[in-house]
């Protein structure tokens, strides 16, 4: 059986429902430090958020019914969704996918200290 999260301060395993409804930052419900998701896992989310939509995109390719469109949508996003759990790897800091992201994130940080003098 795939793995579920573990917290990287205290070592618990979290449980399937504290992984699925998971947001960065989000406390450890045994301990109380944040966590948040590591690089690999965000780089893996990153690319399913571009999985999910491509039933859509069915009918274009194959001659298919809406029905089965919809049908496949809906299994792609119980898949992707219900494993998030599992795919989740924690880490006690956060992690930026890459360099960029991070010029960002120094540059939003920078124009709020500006705009709260």
């Amino acid at each position: 059986m795939p793995l579920l999260p573990t917290c990287q301060n205290c070592g618990e395993k979290w449980t399937w429902v504290h992984s699925f409804f998971f947001v960065q930052g989000k406390p450890c419900p045994y301990c109380g430090k944040k966590q948040y998701a590591n690089r690999r896992s965000r780089k893996i989310f990153f690319l399913i958020s571009f999985i999910i939509p491509m039933p859509v995109l069915l009918p274009a390719f194959v001659d298919v019914s809406p029905l089965v469109s919809l049908s496949v949508l809906i299994g792609t996003f119980l898949l992707c969704s219900g494993s998030y759990p599992f795919l989740l790897k924690l880490s006690n800091k956060e992690e930026f996918i890459s360099l960029y992201m991070i010029k960002i994130r120094h540059r939003f940080m920078s124009v709020l200290k500006i705009d709260s003098r």
